[in-house]
């Protein structure tokens, strides 16, 4: 490694002296290069031997109009390059490069005895931009790199108090131990018969206890919180499924990005058909970014499917993972040894997934078809489920993802600094450095949830308060999530500290934090802005349908603020909130089962002037909904459309009916002869939904209007975009074109 370095000589002694002035020039530029090197020696010029166990900590300060007292400081823990020398060193981090100016520097040394001792060795050295940076490095008033230093110093420490713990424990036990045996010689049947007495008199108290405390539980309703109350009629009654909720879209060609499958693979909404028909040789796909599982664990997965003819060899689907040599590797041969014609669920157990899938980054399912596969029609249905244990239970959706996010516990508030942006990716040992909103306190808890991926010899480490650390474990059931929970038992300078660290840094790799959450107390909440519902029943149940669900206030506090003015008179209507709707087989009575389908009505949009041929065309504002019509719960809008309100991509895949009207003003020789409207799915406008509606004359008129009608119905796939586009003959224009009225409304099955 190259370093720009300089060795100072830094004195023991107790008389006071101005800094050693270094005349060392460091630049912005000089980033993990910029080194000092100091020689700790007496007064006598005889150099400071450095004992194992010795740290020398370091004090950078420089000017800071933000720091308190008006100065930030820099605390480093210095590298004994040479113990009987005393050398010692430190690389400057780049979160100090960013200041201009002088830095003052202090020396001292901690023994390993608990002695220590200021070494009065003060030296100065400067800090220049440089011509290249066009930016500067984060300078940050506190900084404090010697967390893993002192991590081994505390457990050494903690190593030697268990110890002599242990010793004392073993001489009291000892001594007990003969103090029972000389009490129980001297135990008489008249102390049974108390103790026998006292245990009945116990039994009753339980029993009184648990009788007051299951009457006084019936008047506390319990409570659940969803993002999606579509639950369905499934039986819940089993264990909670840890895969995810799949759709065609997830359906992938390539096990590490995302790519859609062939046309041999056809959606049918609910399951999807490979047709081994219409092609040759072996074919493969997979589900990917499958939610994380643990070690040393059983978990069955299981699957439904059939096939036109019986298949007495199956096909292979199967866990696989793709290993440190960029290889994929199965978990076991197949869920589905064999196969009929009839819809059959299938199921395998297997018990300590191996370390490669473990550590691995990249898991999927694979669906793989080989060349000796009779050319049949497979279909196979979505409803996939891994669950822990070594039996199959009923399948239910995973409630823990997307998009429901469910919970037993009201969202926790995120203290994290929301001013950061994400993703961070880093391949140093500090990957992230930053402040919470508020102190973190004596005696809380706090638990901190990351999304990240990170290299399999690496774990992910949490200071909070600059004390307290917990490494990250995964979250069961999810994607790329982590967690960790914090006591704080004591605080360091930084009480708003937080700081994300790979561990060991001796092999240190590429890390990415995708969002942080940091909540009080030890439960971990989703990482989303609000829950859209609440459920209420009298008993802690798992089963979402025994439990009568509302709106939360939060939800609808939040439409009512973007709907409702704050400063105009206006009339709202409200509805009775009945808090005990009364169950009928766990569904409610007096509310409506599910929302009703996306139905929009929308006003006139902006007239655009002298457009050409692919002109997309832009919509008005939303004028009302089916769901303000009839008062009635309504599914989201599956189309986002952007800033223009000139094209949608479909957040989730659907199918809908799109019809309005639209003016067309043709005027002079610069007009075409004709005007379509066609529907597009793809940005560069290639790839056509169909033909919604035109209107043409027989020859160039001086000017003329046409209202034209325009409707269709189509699917669209998540991901997939939407545009309403105008066509014409190339080179001609239109005087103006503006839509009317548009009506957005989307099919059920």
């Amino acid at each position: 490694m190259v370093y720009k370095m300089n060795e100072s000589i830094i004195v023991i002694q107790a008389e006071a002296t101005s800094p050693n002035r270094t005349n060392v020039v460091f630049w912005s530029h000089d980033r993990g290069t910029a080194k000092l090197r100091m020689k700790l020696v007496r007064k006598n010029g005889i150099p400071q031997s450095l004992p194992e166990g010795t740290t020398v900590p370091i004090r950078l300060m420089f000017k800071s109009a933000t720091a308190e007292g008006g100065y930030g400081k820099h605390d480093y823990l210095a590298t004994v390059e040479d113990p009987v020398n005393g050398i010692v060193s430190i690389v400057l981090e780049d979160n100090i490069l960013g200041y201009v100016g002088t830095v003052e520097g202090s020396v001292y040394i901690d023994f390993p005895n608990d002695r220590s001792l200021d070494t009065a060795g003060r030296f100065t050295f400067y800090i220049k931009r440089s011509p290249i940076d066009d930016s500067t490095p984060e300078l940050e008033d506190y900084y404090f790199n010697g967390f893993s230093q002192t991590i081994d110093k505390i457990e050494k420490i903690l190593a030697d108090g268990k110890q002599e713990i242990d010793q004392k424990i073993a001489e009291s036990e000892t001594q007990i131990e003969a103090k029972l045996k000389d009490t129980n010689d001297k135990i008489t049947k008249a102390n049974q018969d108390v103790a026998t007495l006292n245990t009945n008199i116990d039994k009753a108290n339980d029993r009184i206890d648990q009788t007051n405390q299951q009457i006084g539980d019936l008047g506390k309703l319990k409570k659940m919180y969803s993002n999606s109350i579509d639950f369905g009629d499934y039986d819940y009654s089993g264990n909670p499924n840890l895969f995810l909720n799949p759709t065609f879209s997830d359906l992938s060609s390539d096990a590490k990005i995302n790519t859609p499958v062939q046309s041999f693979v056809t959606d049918n909404g609910e399951s999807f058909t490979v047709d081994l028909t219409a092609v040759t040789g072996e074919r493969i796909f997979y589900i990917n970014n499958l939610p994380t599982l643990l070690k040393s664990t059983s978990y069955t997965y299981s699957i439904e499917a059939k096939a036109d003819i019986d298949l007495p060899n199956g096909i292979r689907v199967r866990p696989v993972y793709i290993d440190e040599n960029s290889k994929t590797q199965y978990v076991f041969p197949t869920i589905i040894p064999n196969m009929t014609t009839s819809y059959k669920r299938y199921s395998y157990t297997h018990t300590n997934l191996p370390l490669g899938y473990l550590n691995s980054n990249f898991h999927s399912l694979q669906f793989y078809f080989p060349a000796d596969v009779p050319r049949t029609k497979i279909t196979i249905k979505y409803n996939i489920k891994t669950e822990k244990g070594t039996e199959a239970t009923p399948y239910q959706p995973n409630l823990l993802d997307e998009p429901y996010c469910l919970g037993k516990a009201p969202l926790g508030e995120n203290i994290a600094d929301p001013k950061v942006k994400f993703p961070i990716s880093s391949s140093s040992e500090v990957i992230y450095s930053k402040k919470a909103l508020e102190d973190f306190v004596l005696g809380e808890t706090y638990t901190v949830t990351i999304g990240a991926t990170k290299p399999a010899s690496q774990t992910i480490r949490v200071y909070l308060a600059q004390k307290q650390f917990s490494d990250f474990k995964p979250v069961e059931g999810l994607v790329d999530t982590w967690v960790a929970t914090v006591s704080i038992t004591q605080l360091g300078e930084n009480a708003k500290g937080v700081y994300l660290f790979q561990t060991p840094n001796t092999s240190l790799g590429s890390c990415t934090i995708k969002w942080l959450k940091i909540e009080k107390g030890d439960t971990r909440t989703p990482n989303i802005s609000q829950f859209k519902y609440f459920g209420e029943g009298l008993k802690d149940s798992n089963n979402p349908n025994d439990y009568s669900w509302d709106i939360t206030p939060e939800y609808t506090e939040k439409g009512l603020n973007d709907s409702v003015s704050l400063t105009e008179p206006q009339s709202v209507d409200g509805t009775k909130n009945f808090l005990e709707t009364p169950l009928v087989n766990g569904k409610n009575v007096l509310v409506e089962e599910k929302p009703l389908p996306y139905e929009a009505w929308h006003s006139t949009g902006t007239e655009q002037t002298g457009i050409s041929n692919k002109a997309r065309l832009i919509i008005g504002p939303v004028a009302t909904t089916i769901g303000a019509k009839l008062n009635r719960s309504m599914k989201e809008n599956p189309l986002t459309w952007n800033s223009g309100n000139w094209q949608a991509t479909a957040n989730r895949d659907c199918t809908l009916l799109v019809e309005g009207l639209v003016r067309y003003q043709f005027g002079g020789s610069t007009a075409g002869q004709y005007g379509y409207i066609t529907f597009y799915k793809d940005d560069a406008q290639t790839s056509s939904i169909g033909f919604a509606g035109g209107v043409g004359i027989n020859e160039t008129a001086l000017q003329w209007k046409h209202g034209l009608h325009f409707s269709r119905i189509f699917a669209l796939k998540k991901g997939e975009y939407f545009n309403i586009t105008f066509e014409t003959q190339d080179g001609k224009k239109l005087d103006f074109s503006q839509i009317n009225t548009l009506h957005i409304m989307e099919i059920e099955s």
